[in-house]
């Protein structure tokens, strides 16, 4: 006979209504797979009387500790988003002695440790594989199937919304705003979407993964970070126009006695996994003594696929509690490192285009003669911190368009850009160099010509010739 297992929601909203749609839809076959008969005995919400597709029979209320002390439910599923009161609930559930499982990226990354130390307390255990790339499980991969392994890097593209935004910006030519827009009418985006264009949603996830992976306790006040702000489809183009793809890229790596962590944009190489997630897949890369390279991907948004992490949560947790068990370790911190932003001298592109007035005079009809791509080449392979290569491109006029050119050719048509690979340099070297390519454009009275930001490469090889 089944074992009932008595769930109770603390939120129905988008990942709350999700849990309850898939343990309807796949409720028989985890029974007869786990002997687990999963019924959501309570469920709290702000509006009762709002109409739903799943009627709960009167089991809905706007009192938290209903659902907290209701006998009937023997696990809570916290969907509120946000610090508190989420935070305040789930220490009173695990005081109950009841397993919590979350999906509240923003409660584990600033009291994780409070949590894990309550839940060590009362013998109750948390599960939060949905805080860090929804569907992805990356969390249970570290903690339990590589806990044996010694885990040196962890870089991913984290961040469902910028991820969309940069893909409709480099395929379709669109500007951030156009595809900021169009990730918000598809649902992959909020109204409010800054603190994915800041990155600080990615350096929250960032902190539960680095935390997980090295040991060490990691806030996302400890995570330096750049957003996408100053990201246009130029440098996109450019960075294509030399094998590369333009990700917003969080990176976390033991370096001994310190932890370098970093969100901010990252020239991929084609051949990297992470520059092949397009929309807003999410994808992680694991590195590893003993393991390699893992990589791990799929979709990292939405109701259904973070409920499918939620309720992987629910049937680890209920199997390890009535089959003798906790389920899952609780926190694994044991050792503390120094955060460090990632300072160390690293390769990086820089693409130079008409700015938005297009000529000096206005017109904006930036066709710039091939001089301005000779003087900013001769100026790079002059300065540190080098020029490795260069590609004339064009950039993408009223669609997708792009014409890539062989290192050493000029455009021939349309507005004209310049993408260039520098030398490994540090952040004052990097400064300098761009500082004075600006410097000397202006001298060139090409002052409508934009110098883009540095991104940083990262991760393998970018193709050849």
């Amino acid at each position: 006979m089944a074992r009932v297992v008595g769930v109770g929601l603390l939120g129905l909203g988008t990942v709350g209504s999700g849990v309850l749609d898939l343990l309807a839809r796949e409720g028989p076959v985890l029974e007869r797979r786990w002997g687990l008969r999963f019924e959501v005995r309570r469920a709290l919400v702000r509006d009762p009387g709002k109409p739903r597709r799943r009627g709960l029979n009167g089991q809905l209320t706007t009192d938290p500790r209903a659902v907290l002390a209701d006998p009937a439910v023997d696990i809570v599923v916290e969907a509120m988003g946000g610090v508190e009161p989420a935070r305040s609930l789930i220490l009173a559930t695990l005081d109950l002695g009841k397993p919590v499982v979350t999906a509240n990226k923003e409660v584990m990354a600033a009291a994780g440790w409070e949590l894990f130390r309550r839940a060590d307390a009362t013998g109750a255990a948390i599960g939060f594989e949905a805080t860090v790339g929804g569907a992805v499980p990356v969390i249970k991969a570290v903690k339990l199937a590589l806990a044996g392994d010694r885990l040196r890097q962890v870089r991913g593209v984290i961040n469902g919304t910028t991820n969309y935004v940069l893909t409709a910006m480099e395929t379709a030519g669109l500007t951030r705003a156009q595809a900021l827009a169009e990730a918000r009418a598809r649902g992959y985006a909020e109204a409010d979407a800054t603190a994915d264009v800041e990155g600080r949603d990615a350096a929250c996830k960032l902190s539960i993964l680095a935390s997980v992976c090295f040991g060490t306790r990691v806030s996302p006040a400890d995570v330096p970070r750049r957003g996408i702000g100053d990201i246009r489809p130029a440098d996109l183009a450019g960075a294509m126009a030399l094998g590369y793809r333009v990700r917003l890229v969080a990176r976390a790596e033991d370096q001994g006695e310190r932890l370098v962590l970093e969100v901010a944009p990252a020239a991929v190489p084609e051949a990297d996994p992470l520059a092949r997630l397009d929309g807003a897949r999410n994808g992680v890369v694991v590195v590893g003594d003993a393991c390699g390279e893992l990589f791990f991907s799929g979709p990292g948004a939405g109701g259904l696929p973070t409920a499918a992490a939620v309720v992987g949560d629910l049937v680890v947790l209920a199997w390890g509690r009535y089959g003798g068990g906790r389920g899952l370790p609780g926190c694994t911190c044991y050792r503390e490192l120094a955060p460090a932003g990632a300072e160390e001298p690293r390769p990086g592109l820089v693409v130079v285009a008409p700015g938005p007035r297009g000529k000096a005079d206005g017109s904006g009809e930036a066709a710039p003669e091939p001089d301005w791509f000779r003087a900013a080449v001769r100026y790079l392979a002059g300065a540190h911190p080098g020029l490795l290569s260069w590609r004339g491109f064009t950039l993408p006029t009223g669609g997708a368009s792009r014409e890539g050119l062989p290192p050493g050719g000029l455009p021939r048509g349309g507005e004209a850009g310049l993408a260039c690979l520098l030398g490994p340099a540090g952040p004052e070297e990097r400064r300098r160099a761009l500082a004075g390519l600006a410097e000397e454009l202006r001298g060139r009275a090409l002052g409508y010509l934009d110098v883009g930001p540095w991104i940083p490469v990262v991760g393998g090889s970018a193709r050849k010739g």
